[in-house]
């Protein structure tokens, strides 16, 4: 039997948020079985900032400007075993955007493991074919047509 790990799961908004919440139980199981998670969603992907140190408002937590100080507190907190970080490609060279995230990373004792994921196509276009899904992801939306 594996050993139960805890991972910290951060999306770029409530929508991925959304998506993460019905596919992480298909991937790792039923919630505390043994593994347990916290997907936390952000209000936009932004930028990573220059020489990897955050400086912007921390109460906008937009995730790529937060991202260093987020990687380096969970290094330091204990019971935290791993960190996804999902992001949308957003025509971006993959390759080198998975370069400069993996930049993020400042190797030491502290270091937790991060796994970093991109979404090539928008994360909201998951749900396109299930537009139930799409209408609860954004409750505030106005349904089109029939549902």
């Amino acid at each position: 039997m594996e050993a139960p790990m805890h991972l910290e799961i951060l999306i770029e908004d409530s929508s991925g948020k959304r998506l993460l919440e019905s596919i992480v139980p298909a991937i790792l199981g039923s919630h505390g079985a043994p593994h347990t998670w916290r997907i936390i969603a952000y209000k936009g992907v932004g930028h990573l900032p220059k020489g990897l140190k955050s400086g912007h408002d921390a109460a906008k937590r937009i995730l790529l400007d937060r991202l260093p100080t987020v990687l380096q507190g969970y290094g330091r907190t204990p019971g935290i075993d791993g960190v996804v970080v999902v992001v949308d490609a957003d025509r971006r060279d993959c390759k080198a955007f998975l370069t400069e995230l993996k930049a993020t990373l400042v190797p030491d004792e502290s270091t937790i493991p991060v796994v970093f994921r991109l979404a090539i196509e928008e994360i909201e276009a998951w749900y396109l074919g299930d537009r139930r899904a799409l209408l609860d992801a954004y409750p505030k939306a106005r349904p089109c047509g029939r549902i």
